[in-house]
């Protein structure tokens, strides 16, 4: 499988810490956002072997949630995709909210999602339920 450059640039980034990053997610899989090629790609570390998300233009930022699926924010289209273990969508959190331009994101105590919104120079703050409560500005 061929990797646009800038994923290519992050993976070779990443390989010299792989054995540090493979302790943090779950089954030693590492999560890389591709956007150039619109998706998602998982990287098993034992063995090798490589899955990818088709999410749309803009995939940035991944996490792995406290409930094991995986969050890809999706910068062009101003949502996070929470992607199953198998590879199915299940929802898309944002619709109704600030977000706009997500870009990194994290998991706070009780599964709250935090995500960078860099058009509104926010962080939006959703709870374990994808609902948002409420936008943490400057």
């Amino acid at each position: 499988m061929l990797l646009t450059t800038p994923a290519r640039v992050l993976v070779a980034s990443l390989l010299a810490v792989l054995p540090v990053a493979a302790q943090h997610f779950p089954a030693h899989h590492l999560f890389v956002g591709d956007n150039g090629a619109q998706r998602a790609v998982r990287f098993d570390l034992t063995p090798a072997e490589v899955a990818t998300y088709q999410i749309g233009i803009g995939s940035r930022g991944v996490a792995i949630g406290p409930d094991g699926n995986l969050y890809v924010s999706r910068f062009n289209g101003n949502r996070v995709h929470v992607i199953a273990p198998d590879g199915t969508e299940l929802r898309q959190i944002g619709a109704g909210s600030p977000l706009a331009g997500p870009w990194g994101l994290c998991f706070g105590p009780g599964g709250a999602l935090y995500v960078v919104s860099v058009t509104t120079d926010s962080v939006e703050f959703f709870d374990a339920a994808g609902v948002h409560q409420r936008s943490i500005t400057q």
